[in-house]
């Protein structure tokens, strides 16, 4: 009776994060759709932001979570247009993978191929790297571009490969099953079982998302590599963090372990208005940082190098949660 009870509290907080969402979007004529989140220099994101929503709302059970991960989809398509490839942080800044991958993401979910995504799937290959793994920015120049500093400045931590950045072009097919990718998140994994991202405050991010793509591989080294991070996962804690406790339930629901338990946590942490307050803590490291994790003084009023920023909106870390939710639903 214990789980009953708990997978039918899950089942309306996930109904009620759904309609939060949807709440919380911005639209115009009806047939589009869009989010903002964070606030860093270049101002809040949209594309970025719009399309993590959009996936979380795409996996989401019923039409009606369906039809606004459409209304995403159709903004980010009509934003994108007659310009480059990819899709970006928000108007201001240049095509980064991060955000071009869910915004993929996105589209397989609602079963789009062409357009677009032709141009953004040539996009992240470009951010490709000689190790397998898959960078924010596809060069050097891009990176300056982006973040528009003098060309002698020293740009080496953006612009090499970042764990988090391929664990969720991982969730593409074309990358998730490419061995080179694989084998860049398995060299990548901590001994202690976790995978450690670039941009993320939080282990559990890299580490769920690097689970989906290794757990139901057909090779034993991925398998394996999956075991681990589950293992790690059990234990990692984040009580207090609904962005940790989603995370985890995605990693270990998506392992094949229903944790019924940071369930019940979880929706515990839901506000009444069926968001959960803000935990996603995006970090900026300085553009040359290249192992972020053993720098200490952050600045969490900041909005530039060096900082760490919460999603003050809660559209992070709902989304992640309705990602949770729903994944811990799946048969």
């Amino acid at each position: 009776m214990g789980r009953r009870l708990v997978r039918l509290d899950a089942a309306r907080a996930l109904r009620s994060a759904v309609e939060f969402l949807i709440a919380s979007s911005f639209s115009t004529d009806g047939a589009e759709a869009w989010w903002q989140d964070f606030d860093l220099y270049p101002g809040p994101s949209d594309e970025w932001v719009t399309a993590y929503a959009g996936c979380a709302l795409a996996g989401a059970p019923g039409g009606r979570a369906h039809r606004w991960a459409a209304k995403a989809w159709r903004w980010l398509k009509n934003r994108a247009s007659g310009r480059s490839a990819g899709f970006r942080y928000n108007g201001r800044t240049t095509p980064d993978a991060d955000s071009t991958a869910w915004a993929c993401r996105l589209a397989a979910g609602l079963g789009i191929s062409g357009g677009p995504l032709d141009g953004a799937l040539g996009f992240l290959e470009s951010c490709r790297r000689r190790d397998g793994g898959i960078a924010t920015y596809p060069s050097r120049e891009a990176v300056r571009a982006a973040i528009r500093i003098p060309a002698d400045l020293p740009v080496d931590g953006w612009a090499s490969s970042h764990v988090c950045v391929t664990a969720a072009a991982a969730g593409i097919p074309k990358f998730g099953d490419d061995e080179r990718v694989r084998r860049f998140l398995r060299r990548e994994q901590m001994r202690s079982g976790e995978w450690r991202g670039y941009w993320w405050c939080d282990a559990e991010y890299a580490t769920a998302m690097a689970i989906e793509c290794l757990a139901h591989s057909a090779t034993a080294p991925d398998r394996r590599a999956a075991g681990l991070g589950i293992e790690y996962l059990r234990t990692s804690g984040g009580g207090d963090s609904a962005f940790r406790l989603a995370l985890r339930i995605i990693g270990l629901s998506r392992g094949g372990e229903p944790p019924a338990d940071l369930l019940g946590q979880l929706t515990a942490l839901q506000q009444t208005d069926g968001s959960w307050p803000p935990s996603a803590r995006l970090r900026i490291p300085p553009p040359d940082e290249m192992s972020p994790d053993r720098r200490w003084n952050w600045d969490e009023g900041y909005k530039g190098f060096g900082s760490i920023r919460l999603d003050a909106n809660r559209i992070f870390t709902t989304a992640t949660a309705v990602r949770a939710l729903s994944a811990a639903a799946a048969p």
